[in-house]
This record gives C-alpha cells, structure tokens and sequence, in this order.
C-alpha cells in the first residue's frame, strides 16, 4: 500500500506542479528531425538546474536548438503562451522566455545533451558573460515583444518556463522513442517515456500497447488501447472491452477526441463507445439519443460534414445507431454506422479503462499493468477487488480502514479464530501477511 500511495501521491503533484502544452514532433517531412518538444509552465518559478532534472526524470532533457530553423521551432512553442512572457525586471522593461539546454562550463558554451556547438542566436548585446551568467533562456528586447534571440543569465534565477526536447531511440528503429511511448507501438507502463523493452533489454516489437493519458499532459490518467480483432461488430466490440475490465472509449472533450486520433494511427474505421437510445421519448432522427455507454453527458461531438444521417445499411436494420471515427481530410471526425457491416474495411476499436475499485486514485489497468495489483484470471479487475468490500475490511464497523482494524488483525494472527473469523478477511483459514495486505490496500474510508 506504501508504494501505491506514493505513487497516488507522485502523480497529484506532477498534476498540481507543472502545466504543459501537448507534446508536438518536428516531423521529418517538415523539415525537422523527427524529435518531440514539450513547453512547460509551473504554477511557480523554476531555475534552470531543477528544469533539467525534471526533463531528465521525464526521460527528456532540456532543449539543445542547433539551427535556424530549429530555434524558430522552439521559439514558436513559447511564443504560443502568452502568460509564459512576464515582466521581470524593473526600469528597462525586459520580457523573459523558457529556459532552454545551454550552459556556460569551463569558458565555452555548451548544449546538455551533448550537441556540437555550432549555432547561436544571441540578443543584442548578449552574451555579457558577467559573473555567474552560466544559463540560457529567450529574451525579448526591451520594451518589445517575445523575440527568438536568447540572452545569458544566472542559472539561479527564477523562470516560469522551459522547453523538454526527447530524441533518444533506444532501440535504433529510426523512430523517436517518446512517440512511441504516446501512441502505443512501444509499451511503457511505468510513464517514463522509455519503452519498457529497453529498460528490460529485451527485444522491443512493435504493436498496439495500452497507454495512460497521463494527469500531467492534461489527462485524466485513464487507460487506452487500440485493438485490431478480425471484423467484429459495434456489440460484439462493446462486448470484448467489457471482458477486459473496460469499456469502449468515450469522447467527451476535444482533448479526447485529439488523443483517440493519434491512437487510431489513420486507422478506418475505428469504434467507439457511442449509440442511439430508441427507448428515450425524446428520440428524433438524425441527431437525437445518442448517448456514451458509461452514461457520461452526450455534451461533446466532432462529427464529419453531414454527419449524422441515418442512411439506410440494407443489412435488414432500421438506421446508423452506432459511433463511428473516420480520419478524413479534415481530420479525426465522426460517422454514424450500423453495427455490423460486411463490406466494410476490417473494424478496430478503442477500449478506454477508468476504474479505481480499491479508491486509491489510480486507475486499477495500469496497476495491473506495472505488476502492482493482480490479474489472475486476466479480466482486467484486479483480484482484490472481486474479493472482499471495503465493509468486509472495516473490522472495527467504524466506516473506514484504519489502525483500528490493523489492531484487531493483529490481535487474531494465526490460524483463524472462531471467536472473530472476520479478521480471516481472504477466508483461507489464517490471519496472515496476505489479510494485511488486503488491509493495507483499502486503507481510508469506505465509500457510503
């Protein structure tokens, strides 16, 4: 239980520290050399040498900008944020940018990667080399707007922002190892940004691997995977994520609908967890009923041009009461279809998982996943929480799993007593390591 509530703990202060754009790639084809970028702005100032271990910790590093056109890249990142360019100093207005990876180190510039020196892009008068002035961050001119120039400056000083550039490939496919991590091809379960097959030294082999949107990239921390299963219709993939413990995913936020787009990988076409409800009395075609299969609000849609339209399947069926996602030429929009299409291309779904049985904060798939919660019988739930209630755990009938209930287990170790079989909690026949555990696991209050 330690190790899952520091986990809880980790994942609400990186949700609570830091706020950050999406991650974007400089593709290849425009240009760029295919690494990913992330602008983060933290609630609080930040010097430079606790920006790079935070890159670091995030599998990244700061920003090394060894060109024209990749400092016009970066900069257009910062320049984006209008709150990152804040008035800093007194008299001469100045406005100051993100740090990026450049540092000072005996008498020569240097980039934290390890990059050749080769370009700079210094403001006027920059860089002054006064004392100290080891670090690099953009500077607008003063009394001016956010400019791409850079200026020197002291790498204890307190900045609101600083750009992590990702561009290892661990395992030398030619892709960027973050990408990867994002859109499932590569698994990375621990949310590191490096594929567990390199941090295991295995073989990494390409596939459709669960991800977590994860709390700190404006996330929900919810599950996701993208399965390719033959042919199956709209209720027979509603079907196969309920058996895994999910649930055919539900786009309720623009943010949503973007993430279920990268993770269709242009994929047509791809199901999801909406339908029309012909029981509601306020039914009407073509865009009325529809509802998510979690009973979320229908408030969100992104559907295609002339989307909905009910048209006739002639599949001997009424009408198009099943979600659909297309990617098209304006982008990741939705259809309505039927449920089961035969001369349609073969059909891949989105299962989302958002349970947390055990109400520790986390959602139980990627607990699962990591090893720290068991799956048996590989339905998606974790064991503990087909077992006993939280009720069942509360020994003292207090209303919450405590020192109290600890206390009793404790004062009944040992072969199970008929004086209080309760604290045999797994009902194997002893109070052992394992009844704690389930304790440990549902410690807090009892949901009402």
């Amino acid at each position: 239980m330690k190790n899952l509530i520091q986990t809880a703990l980790v994942t609400l202060f990186a949700a609570s520290a830091a706020h950050a754009q999406q991650a974007v790639q400089w593709k290849v084809s425009d240009g760029g050399n295919g690494n990913w970028y992330q602008l983060i702005t933290p609630p609080d100032r930040i010097n430079v040498g606790d920006a790079a271990t935070a890159a670091i910790q995030r599998g990244g590093d700061l920003a090394s900008v060894v060109s024209t056109a990749e400092n016009q890249f970066v900069f257009a990142l910062a320049a984006a944020t209008p709150s990152l360019w804040t008035i800093v100093w007194t008299g001469a207005t100045q406005i100051s940018g993100p740090w990026i990876g450049a540092h000072y180190v005996d008498g020569a510039w240097q980039w934290s990667d390890g990059n050749a020196w080769n370009f700079a892009n210094w403001s006027t008068g920059n860089p002054n080399y006064l004392p100290g002035e080891s670090a690099v961050l953009y500077m607008g001119e003063a009394n001016g707007p956010p400019t791409n120039m850079w200026n020197n400056m002291y790498p204890y000083y307190l900045n609101w922002g600083y750009v992590i550039e990702w561009s290892a490939d661990c395992n030398s496919d030619g892709i960027v190892d973050y990408g990867q991590c994002h859109d499932g091809t590569l698994p990375d379960y621990n949310g590191n940004n490096i594929p567990d097959c390199c941090e295991r030294g295995e073989a990494c082999v390409a596939g459709n691997y669960p991800i977590q949107w994860q709390i700190e990239d404006g996330g929900n921390g919810h599950w996701y995977q993208l399965v390719l299963e033959g042919h199956p219709s709209w209720t027979q993939a509603k079907l196969f994520a309920e058996q895994r413990g999910g649930y055919l995913a539900t786009l309720t936020s623009q943010a949503e609908n973007d993430l279920a787009g990268r993770l269709s990988h242009g994929l047509n076409p791809m199901l999801l967890g909406g339908f029309q409800d012909h029981s509601s009395q306020s039914y009407s075609e073509p865009g009325g009923g529809w509802r998510w299969v979690t009973n979320e609000p229908w408030a969100f849609t992104n559907w295609g041009a002339g989307e909905p339209n009910n048209a006739s399947n002639g599949h001997g069926e009424p009408g198009e009461d099943y979600l659909y996602s297309w990617t098209v030429a304006e982008g990741y929009k939705w259809n309505d279809g039927d449920n089961n299409c035969p001369e349609c291309p073969p059909s891949r779904f989105l299962v989302e998982w958002s349970a947390d049985c055990n109400h520790d904060g986390i959602v139980d798939y990627g607990q699962i996943l990591q090893g720290q919660l068991v799956d048996a019988n590989t339905n998606g739930i974790p064991d503990i929480c087909e077992g006993p209630t939280c009720n069942d755990i509360d020994l003292n009938l207090n209303g919450i799993v405590d020192g109290g209930d600890l206390g009793v287990l404790l004062a009944f170790w040992g072969p199970v007593s008929p004086a209080f079989p309760r604290a045999d909690i797994n009902r194997d026949g002893v109070v052992n390591g394992a009844d704690l555990g389930i304790v440990l696991a549902f410690w807090g209050p009892c949901p009402s």
